[in-house]
């Protein structure tokens, strides 16, 4: 109990930046175990640092180091409200290039260990209409989601769209898979009036635009609504 108070007294005072890894661990801990110092011990043991801890599976949490079920969740929540906050406290309100549907899209991944899809619609003036995380998992793909995609669509009102995934392993280099996926759902947007305007690609280090690479992708068709690609994403 004394080890707790003096944790929040000190986090009150000084603010998280006061704290090391440890300290924080045990913070968030004590807020649903009794014995939330041993159960740092372990994490930190097994993980190794806070950051790693957060991206596991909540599963091989409990399983690895006896965690409850209560801290596990609680572990779990803090880098999706970080995303979630970072989401609603951008400015972005619409869509006219690919270095903002970047920006926009960056925070749909914060935290993510897996493969994550998400699409944003937009009107003919690429206003934001709506966006959503469609699929996730460790082979969330384009393809898997593709009438997942158009439903979202069709359901927005859409008149364009743009979808991003992320590589949490690897490059932001779009594979064959991609490629073909991408151009798949192109062409059955374009049967339902929809024009798919990009696929973003965003890895730890940075982001790709499909749109801007030279490939026979005919995102958009014949009409871009003013939607550009910039030099560097």
């Amino acid at each position: 109990m004394e080890e707790r108070l003096e944790l929040q007294k000190k986090y009150f005072e000084s603010g998280i930046e006061s704290l090391d890894e440890k300290e924080i661990l045990c913070l968030i801990l004590s807020l649903s175990s009794a014995d939330f110092h041993d159960a740092a011990d372990r994490l930190i043991n097994e993980y190794g640092s806070l950051k790693i801890i957060e991206d596991a599976d909540s599963h091989l949490l409990i399983k690895r180091t006896g965690l409850d079920v209560r801290s596990a969740v609680l572990l779990k929540m803090i880098p999706e409200i970080s995303r979630l906050y970072s989401i609603k406290g951008k400015k972005i309100v619409s869509l006219r290039s690919s270095g903002t549907a970047a920006e926009y899209f960056s925070d749909f991944f914060i935290g993510c260990r897996d493969e994550q899809l998400a699409a944003v619609c937009t009107d003919k003036k690429l206003n934001i209409i709506s966006s959503a995380v469609i699929s996730c998992g460790s082979a969330a793909s384009v393809k898997s989601s593709c009438s997942k995609i158009v439903s979202f669509a069709l359901d927005s009102g859409a008149d364009c769209m743009i979808i991003a995934h992320n590589h949490p392993n690897g490059r932001a280099v779009p594979s064959p898979g991609d490629y073909a996926s991408t151009e798949m759902l192109s062409s059955a947007l374009k049967r339902l009036g929809i024009a798919l305007l990009d696929h973003i690609i965003i890895d730890t280090d940075g982001t790709v635009s499909m749109r801007s690479l030279p490939s026979p992708l005919s995102l958009g068709g014949e009409n871009s609504f003013g939607y550009r690609t910039d030099q560097t994403v």
